[in-house]
């Protein structure tokens, strides 16, 4: 696993002494916000009958929201030709909110104690992803058959993680010419919920 990672970066406008009061409710009016960024994304492999699947709770002094799309071509590994191999099969958008709704106490305040999981949970390995949140980083794996990059940013209270999935034909040997491109996506999926989030969720 190669782990690209984490840096201070713009807090995209939000006021620093403002904290978020729970995750939203609904994914499809989440993903609006980064609809054309995922579309890039997906590209071909998009179809309008595919929706987030969606799961939320509140417990303990997190709430969160969890969001889930996986786009697959029709087509079978056999009608496919050796040389479109490399193609993508599947292309998945995961996402997900969690605040910290809980009161403050000897520990900090809400965005304090936020801070503080999200710097003891972060790769070891870091690159800068200046420009979205307060702290960002981002976890590429690539697998045979497969490759996964993420991106997880916090601004004061919320930890936001986007992850994107790319499966191909091949299931022997890694995909090629993938990191990059999902690299620049994830980037720019991140950013457009950062740059929304108080249209998405109430301070």
């Amino acid at each position: 696993m190669s782990l690209v990672a984490l840096a201070a970066c713009s807090n995209n406008g939000i006021d620093k002494n403002s904290e978020f009061s729970g995750a939203p409710s609904s994914c499809a009016d989440s993903a609006e916000v980064a609809r054309q960024e995922i579309l890039n994304f997906v590209g071909d492999l998009y179809s309008e009958s595919v929706s987030f699947n969606s799961s939320g709770e509140v417990e303990g002094s997190s709430s969160s929201r969890r969001c889930f799309a996986a786009y697959t071509d029709s087509e079978s590994r056999w009608d496919i030709s050796d040389a479109d191999l490399n193609n993508p099969q599947q292309r998945s958008v995961n996402f997900y909110f969690m605040i910290n709704v809980g009161d403050e106490n000897s520990l900090g305040t809400r965005t304090e104690r936020t801070r503080r999981v999200f710097e003891q949970n972060k790769p070891s390995d870091s690159v800068d992803c200046a420009g979205i949140g307060d702290d960002c980083y981002i976890v590429s794996e690539t697998r045979n058959g497969s490759c996964t990059t993420a991106l997880k940013f916090r601004t004061g209270n919320l930890i936001f993680q986007i992850q994107l999935g790319t499966s191909t034909y091949e299931r022997l040997k890694p995909p090629l010419g993938y990191e990059s491109s999902s690299e620049a996506s994830v980037r720019a999926i991140a950013s457009a919920f950062a740059s929304n989030l108080e249209n998405l969720i109430p301070m």
